[in-house]
């Protein structure tokens, strides 16, 4: 195989194919025959081997999980502390519901794995699509690294709960053995789910979404929210082929067919009446219809278990291993389609469009009020930076006693090797750093730079193209220039002003384009980075501050880019700009040069000089320095000779020489000088003849009218988020509604399950909510931390766009799905103003639970984080809502909890309006705890618990109140 392959290959490409194989040994000649260059076994070692390395480094995301796990397990064991082993049914319902908590807990806490193992997915598709291993290696690798991941988790967990809630200890502890593989089994089983759902999906927010809609459905049909005999016929497979009621039933059956529940059933007992063939807790299990043997209450569903975790990782051999999720890119030849008309235009017509006839235009076409420009000299004299670093006693300098300055009309190019401190200069100049000491004066035209002010006329353009997706490009620059030109610009000359931008940086063509996924179906790279510029550019700014402008771009997209900030420089701006080994072409585009070593010191700054011959006569005069030849490039001689990259020592000490060269000591006058320069002395603290006004560059009803418009304009491009959760709330109002149809309560299952639906409902309305806004507002984050950066308006205006954009989404979606499920569950049916009441506190709930998401998105450091602790919190709000367990069961050091609940509001409210009976009028006026009292009183009685009225049930064991609803 491999010699028809040489054979077939023809000039240099034979010669190179050749020459190995004949010098190579035996097997390394077949190299072509194989399709993986490893064997079978060596690529599931090294595969693994990689694996649980990753895993263990992952000690951010391993702690995160240990600690939410160790604090669930604390809580719940606390909250049900030492449950007492009686045969009443109000303490055999809590054991019913640790188990219910436990299976809920494990399955919840496998979503969290989901963006971790998309972010794997990538890099596994790149070197698979490669062939550097087979997709049964990475899965083995990746189901082996979760056992023991698992395993101390459960470590962790199930003894907290089982020990501190006083479950069963009979037969010498050994139920505490097999709780600890039931619930070992249905996490491993739901992490394995997750990842055949991340495998499926494309994003992680359909991913997450699928995970928590199955898992939710699981829930449903576990046999704790509604009871099996209570379940439709058209469900009923579903409660079978649950994974989680097989996991419910096992934990629930390993408690109560335990030696504990032994005693044999009285007709004292409630619950045992019919059924003296049984003992307690078989009578129990018969309320809710669970099995009331050993095998089939525990070793059938283990089995099963195992049966669905081995179906599983089958499925996710298959996805991984046929299923391919490529980014969509635009090839370079697209993009030169795309971008043809531009190109065909000649060069030369390009350069002669000048930015400065933009303020004439202007002013023009308004003569009352124009955009006004003042030109600005930035000088930096002595400035150190130095942070500290942990574990070290001093503190790390990064930048030595750099001086210099940047005039109006000069491009100033800030270079040098990686870690010499380009970046680092250009934030510090531009007030980026916010950590660190900053040492030294900054000076705009003489006087020290104040940062509100001075973000107002700067602009600051990072090498990170970060943008709004969902708005246009034109509507990009209309943001930026309303919220930071000058409050005096008119409507027409803001308008004027961002057409003539759109024309300088070659974007009118592609105005009304939405921004998109950069590089991904939306903006190129090249057009990403002009709306950049074009961004700060709208606001008119003095001084402009570009990070690697070019970085990542062709050399046709940077011709364009180095010409349209060559126009801004011509317009009299002061640019300073980091760029990294630029080629010839661009680098004589720059007129000064700041070339700094490692360790932030100066090694030369002055003028570049035509066909940078300045530049070149001062390294040529230094002595040993050898000279730069006609074909090469200077940039990169410089670079080379200052001991810049791999394998390049500095000829000498250049930083010294400059110190002590004629042309520093021209330079440190000059800067001296700056400080008295009364060309630019306007005024202490202020800018130009007109002074700007510290604060934003609009009133604030104009920023907050603006920064909301945006958002909602945002929410309503935003299909998959914002109508897609409005299906989402269909989809599972039909299944709930569809699922307790109709549901009579007359007899204590069916009571359970009435409630059932309302916690389910309540909880997923608000848990799905939160949990696909998260990733919304991270990706935002950013864009808004850029935004505040340039001082664009207050951060109370973008919680706020965020809040009001939300509303109507959230009144729609919980409107849809009360008048679905709840309608189709009998619930809150009897008027129109009890349906209203019902809808209105489900609504304030969802609202509550999604801001506080909002809120978690913005406080923690990513989305994964946020997404680990919501859950944390949802249940323990979930737990001491008065559900789970009674009011009056709660241990009084965790009252506190109910009390600050919103989820216990929530659910007592609609409880209360569920299973109201009006007693104050007839014919139930009259009503007792009696059974036979007020025989004609239509509210619903309780069979099996002696025909008492369903409203007492639940007023006593709930504590409700329908005046306080």
């Amino acid at each position: 195989m491999a010699s028809e392959k040489v054979q077939q290959a023809v000039g240099n490409i034979r010669l190179q194919l050749e020459r190995p194989l004949e010098q190579a040994p035996p097997e390394t000649a077949n190299i072509f025959d194989n399709e993986y260059v490893q064997d079978g076994y060596t690529s599931i070692k090294v595969v693994m081997r990689r694996q649980f390395t990753l895993t263990l480094r992952s000690k951010s995301f391993l702690y995160a999980r240990m600690i939410q796990l160790a604090i669930l397990g604390i809580f719940t064991g606390t909250l049900f502390y030492q449950v007492p082993t009686t045969s009443d049914r109000a303490d055999m319902d809590l054991r019913k519901s640790l188990a219910f908590l436990a299976a809920m807990t494990l399955s919840l806490n496998s979503i969290s794995q989901i963006p971790v193992q998309l972010d794997e997915r990538t890099v596994f598709e790149k070197q698979y699509s490669a062939r550097f291993f087979r997709p049964y290696a990475y899965l083995l690798a990746c189901t082996l690294s979760q056992i023991p991941l698992t395993l101390v988790e459960m470590v962790i967990y199930t003894p907290l709960v089982y020990f501190l809630t006083g479950l069963t200890l009979a037969n010498n502890g050994a139920h505490y053995i097999t709780y600890a593989i039931a619930a070992f089994l249905c996490a491993n089983t739901f992490a394995m789910f997750t990842r055949f759902a991340a495998s499926l999906c494309h994003t992680k927010e359909s991913a997450s979404g699928i995970s928590g809609l199955c898992i939710t459905f699981f829930l449903l049909f576990s046999g704790f929210l509604i009871a099996k005999n209570k379940v439709p016929d058209w469900w009923i497979w579903v409660y079978y082929i649950s994974p989680l009621q097989w996991a419910i039933t096992a934990l629930i059956c390993n408690e109560f067919l335990s030696d504990t529940y032994s005693q044999p059933c009285n007709n004292s007992i409630t619950y045992c009446r019919g059924r003296s063939d049984m003992n307690i807790g078989q009578a129990y299990l018969a309320i809710y219809d669970f099995p009331t043997t050993t095998l089939r209450g525990y070793w059938v569903p283990v089995l099963v278990l195992f049966f669905y975790y081995w179906v599983l990782s089958c499925c996710c051999f298959w996805t991984v291993a046929n299923v391919r999720h490529e980014e969509v890119k635009l090839p370079s030849i697209a993009r030169l389609l795309r971008n043809q008309t531009a190109i065909s235009k000649p060069l030369e017509g390009k350069t002669k469009f000048r930015f400065s006839r933009i303020f004439k235009s202007v002013q023009n076409a308004n003569n009352d009020v124009g955009i006004k420009f003042e030109p600005a000299m930035l000088s930096f004299h002595q400035i150190v930076y130095e942070i500290k670093i942990p574990g070290i006693k001093d503190p790390r300098v990064l930048l030595s006693n750099v001086s210099g300055f940047s005039k109006p009309g000069t491009m100033t190019a800030l270079m040098g090797s990686s870690g010499a401190g380009k970046t680092t200069l250009l934030d510090v100049l531009a007030g980026r750093k916010t950590t660190g000491r900053i040492l030294g004066d900054i000076l705009a035209n003489g006087y020290p730079k104040e940062q509100e002010t001075f973000a107002r006329i700067t602009g600051y353009v990072e090498q990170n193209d970060i943008h709004t997706p969902f708005i246009t490009v034109r509507e990009s620059f209309q943001f930026s220039g309303s919220l930071r030109l000058p409050r005096g610009t008119s409507a027409g000359a803001r308008q004027k002003f961002i057409e003539e931008v759109l024309k300088l940086l070659e974007l009118n063509e592609i105005e009304d384009k939405i921004v998109g996924a950069i590089g991904d179906g939306g903006l190129s790279v090249e057009e990403a980075k002009r709306l950049t510029i074009g961004v700060e550019l709208v606001a008119n700014p003095s001084i402009l501050f570009l990070d690697e402008p070019t970085s990542g771009l062709d050399s046709r997209a940077a011709q364009v880019v180095m010409r349209s900030i060559t126009n801004i420089v011509e317009s009299g701006r002061s640019v300073i700009c980091t760029i990294h080994q630029p080629s010839r072409r661009l680098f004589f585009c720059f007129s000064h040069l700041m070339l700094l070593k490692r360790g932030g010191e100066i090694a030369y700054f002055g003028p570049i000089g035509e066909q940078a011959r300045d530049l070149l006569e001062y390294f040529h005069s230094r002595p040993g320095v050898s000279e730069c030849s006609a074909d090469q490039n200077p940039a990169s001689y410089m670079l080379e000779i200052i001991g810049a990259g791999i394998g390049h020592t500095a000829e000498r000490d250049f930083a010294r020489d400059y110190q002590q060269s004629s042309l520093a000591q021209q330079y440190r006058i000059f800067i001296k000088n700056l400080k008295e320069l009364e060309t630019y002395k306007f005024g202490r603290g202020k800018f130009g003849l007109e002074p700007i006004i510290k604060g934003y560059g609009a009133t604030y009803w104009q920023l907050c009218k603006i920064v909301t418009v945006r958002q909602f304009r945002t929410y309503w491009r935003n299909i998959s988020y914002s109508f897609g959760r409005m299906m989402l709330m269909i989809v599972l109002g039909l299944i709930l509604g569809t699922t307790y149809y109709q549901i009579k309560y007359d007899n204590i299952a069916g009571m359970s399950s009435r409630m059932g639906l309302i916690y389910i409902g309540v909880i997923m309305v608000g848990l799905t909510n939160a949990n696909n806004v998260i990733p919304q507002v991270n990706a935002e984050r950013v864009v808004y931390y850029r935004e505040r950066a340039s001082n664009m308006y207050p951060v109370l205006f973008y919680s706020m766009s965020w809040t009001l954009a939300e509303i109507p989404y959230l009144c729609i979606s919980s409107l849809l799905f009360c008048s679905i499920c709840f309608s189709l569950g009998g619930v809150a049916t009897d008027s129109a103003k009890i349906s209203f009441e019902f809808w209105i506190i489900l609504c304030e709930y969802t609202a509550c639970i999604t801001f506080f998401g909002i809120f978690l998105a913005m406080m923690t450091p990513n989305a994964q984080v946020a997404t680990l602790i919501i859950p944390v919190v949802v249940n323990i709000w979930n737990m001491t809502s008065g559900f789970m367990i009674p009011k009056k069961k709660i241990p009084s050091f965790w009252m506190w909890l109910y009390w600050i609940n919103p989820t216990q509001f929530t659910l007592n409210s609609l409880a209360a309006i569920a299973f109201h009976c009006d007693l104050d009028n007839p014919p139930c006026d009259t009503c007792t705890l009696l059974p036979t009292s007020c025989p004609e009183c239509p509210c619903v009685r309780v069979q099996d618990q002696d025909n008492m009225l369903a409203w007492y049930i639940m007023k006593d064991s709930m504590s409700l109140d329908y005046t306080k609803r």
